[in-house]
Formats: structure tokens, sequence, C-alpha cells
């Protein structure tokens, strides 16, 4: 490694040497051919390094100005450099092609005919390419969306793109998409939701618990009065899947995927600190203890659906409970906090640069899908996936720490009874 590393850095060097000596020689030859009174041809060029440049001249320009208009850049470009072979020593070498894929790619020749999956959030981003590509592989899918305008404008797109492509016939697609109303900041609409899908009839395959929000600026408080991203993305998933369980029992091979996030490692530490306090509260995150941005509840949510898939294995072994982090995915989830939505449009932009470090929405569904269509097999009970592969390595060691889990199960059904909610219909 630090024979190529040097190798490369010697590269760079030699290029920016000869750009230089290049520069340097055609604007001479450019003065030159303005000053007839220096000559022309060879002759001008070395009288003008011998006696200097006329400093009269609008054009003038010294080495001391090429070096600050090109040193700037290639010290931008040698930390591009380094950094992208960072990156790739993170990898190992399933994960880095895993973090290019495709949720298409990831499910290709794999069919899906008669299951049954439910998606939440899946009226945009990584939730409306989840949903078209299952639908593409065979599946039936049950869009749940809070703004139902939007979620027939995304059903109508998914079906619009599958039959001008000819991949599936029109008729047979529209039986196959359905859409029902959830709105994740409310315990009772996550009720009504599961009372309008049982009336489906349908049995239920996959559960994926995508919907969610990052990173709110000021402190808000859901629909049951408890902080916004915490019910949001964690507690009304933790509910649905409970409510959704005995369904999830009566289908052979079913699954439940959570999306969490890498955002997790922000959560406070040590987490069982955190999680004790607020077992002996019976409170979510508070007012008080608001982080700057909301970053830090943001974290608790998402390291509260990873604890939850771990837990849910082991008290219902019948069904594969798994968390997957999709990456740092180009969606409109950035646009919610204004200090995010700079960032995005500056500094994240640039890594789009290095593959899959700020990925497409197709790149960031991917995971989930492999969530999905890979065979039981191959994927690890209750594990942590990244880039389509096992990672639970990664993990902070005090979040996953023995107890935790279970922990905040308890917490969750503290706070659901609380509220006024019941695990039974």
């Amino acid at each position: 490694m630090i024979s190529i590393v040097g190798t490369m850095l010697c590269f760079v060097f030699r290029a920016f040497h000869e750009l230089e000596s290049y520069l340097y020689e055609g604007m001479c030859l450019n003065e030159n051919a303005k000053e007839s009174d220096h000559g022309h041809g060879l002759h001008g060029i070395a009288h003008r390094f011998a006696h200097g440049y006329n400093k009269s001249s609008e054009h003038h320009f010294t080495v001391k100005s090429l070096l600050l208009l090109w040193l700037p850049i290639f010290t931008i470009g040698l930390l591009t450099l380094l950094y992208g072979m960072y990156r790739f020593t993170r990898f190992s070498t399933k994960s880095l092609f895993g973090s290019v894929l495709t949720a298409e790619s990831v499910a290709k020749d794999v069919n899906l005919t008669g299951k049954v999956v439910i998606v939440t959030g899946a009226s945009d981003g990584m939730g409306k390419e989840t949903t078209r590509v299952l639908l593409k592989q065979g599946a039936c899918v049950v869009m749940a969306v809070r703004d139902r305008e939007k979620g027939d404008e995304t059903r109508r797109y998914i079906i619009d793109d599958l039959t001008s492509k000819d991949i599936l016939p029109l008729q047979t697609l529209e039986k196959r998409i359905n859409m029902l109303t959830l709105d994740l900041s409310s315990l009772q609409s996550v009720r009504d939701f599961v009372i309008n899908f049982n009336k489906l009839g349908l049995p239920l395959h996959y559960l994926i618990n995508n919907g969610g929000i990052m990173a709110t600026e000021n402190y808000e408080l859901s629909k049951d009065g408890l902080e916004n991203q915490f019910e949001i993305n964690y507690l009304s998933h933790y509910y649905l899947t409970r409510l959704l369980t005995p369904n999830l029992l009566q289908t052979p091979n079913s699954r439940v995927i959570n999306l969490t996030s890498v955002a997790y490692y922000s959560a406070p530490k040590p987490f069982d600190e955190w999680l004790n306090k607020h077992l002996m509260t019976g409170q979510g995150p508070t007012k008080d203890e608001y982080s700057n941005q909301g970053f830090t509840e943001y974290a608790i949510s998402k390291a509260g659906l990873l604890l939850f898939a771990k837990e849910y294995q082991k008290r219902y072994p019948q069904i594969l409970s798994l968390s997957v982090h999709p990456g740092d995915v180009d969606t409109k989830l950035w646009n919610r906090n204004t200090w995010l939505k700079r960032f995005r449009c500056s500094i994240v932009k640039f890594f789009k640069f290095f593959p899959g470090e700020f990925k497409s929405v197709e790149q960031g569904s991917a995971t989930i899908v492999y969530g999905v269509v890979t065979s039981s097999d191959q994927i690890k009970p209750g594990g942590y996936y990244r880039d389509c592969t096992f990672a639970d390595d990664d993990l902070r060691k005090d979040i996953i720490a023995t107890g935790n889990d279970a922990k905040l199960w308890d917490l969750s059904e503290r706070l659901i009874k609380k509220a006024g909610y019941e695990f039974t219909l």
C-alpha cells in the first residue's frame, strides 16, 4: 500500500510540475508575441526569462502568481486522492461492490410473484424506488403513505414507468399496487392502518419499516406528545410491527426490515445510561435535552430500530428480522434541515466522485431490497447490514451491549400504553 501511495504521489507531483512548466512557457510565448521589442521565437523567450516580465504589462504573470493559482487546486486534488484511497481501504471486496449496486441489479432474476410487501414512506425516495423494484419482480406491494395525493402521484408514476417499458401489463400491475394511509406521528393512525390492511385479506411476507424524518431543527411533538423523530422513525414502526406480528407469524419465511442509519453512532454515550434514565422517568427524548439541530434525537431513533431488530429476532425466531443502513443517500430528507440542506448542496455533493460514498436513490435502495430477495441461509438473523454486507462487527459496542435491546423494548411498551394504546386490535 505504501509503495502504491508513493508511486501515485510521484505521478501527481510530476504531472503538476510539467503542467506548471507548460503554462509558464505558454505565457512567455504569449507575452513575446505581444511585445515585439523583445524579439520573437526562442530568442524572445530566452530574453524574457533572463530579464523578467514587463511589470507595466496588464498581462503580467509570475511564477508566484502561477503557484497561487494552481497550488490550491493541486492541494485539493492530492487530498481527494488520499481520501479516496482511505475510502477504499475501509471496504472488503464484497462491501465495496455492494456499495455501488442498485436495487434493480440486486433483485435481478428473483421472482417475487405471490409475495406481499408493506413499505412505509412509499411515496418518495427509497420507499418509492423499493416499491417500484419489488413490483417489477412480481410482488404485491401495499404503499403506506401519509399524504394520499402524493401517494397517488407516486403510484401513477410507477405504473406508467413499468407499463411504458412493456415490463408489465397495466391491468395486472394495478391489482398488485395498493395504497393505505399511515401517519407515523400518530399511534392511532398506526392502528387504523393495520385494521384497514387486515380488511384486504392479504397475507404478509415482508414488512419494510422505511418511513422517517431527519434532524428537525427545533423540538417538535408528535400527535401523541412524544418527540417527533423518536415516534415517526422508531416508536410507530415498533408499534406497527407488534400489531402485524400475528400476520407475519401466519406466513412462512416472513421478514421485518428496519431502515436504520450509521448516524446511530451519535446517540448518547454510554447508551445504557440514557435508557436507564428514560426507563425511570417513563419518557422519550425531552425538550430539556434536545440537541443542536436534532442530530442526537435522530441518532437515538436509528439506534432504536437497530436494537429493535435484534430483540424482535429473539422474541420471534420464526420471523427473520434485520436492520439495514442504506448509506448517505441523495433524498429530500436533507432538505428538512436548513444546515443539512446547505451541507448537501456543497460538501456532500463532492463525495459523489467516490463510488458508494453519496449514493443515488437507486443505490441506497439496494440494501433494503437485498434484505428481501436474499435467501434465508445467507442472512444473519437480527443482523445489521450495510452495502449489502453483514456488518455487526462495525457496531458501537455500548449500543449493542447485553440488555439494551430488552430495555428499549420495555420502554417502548410503556410509552405506548401510557399514550392509551394496547397491543391487540
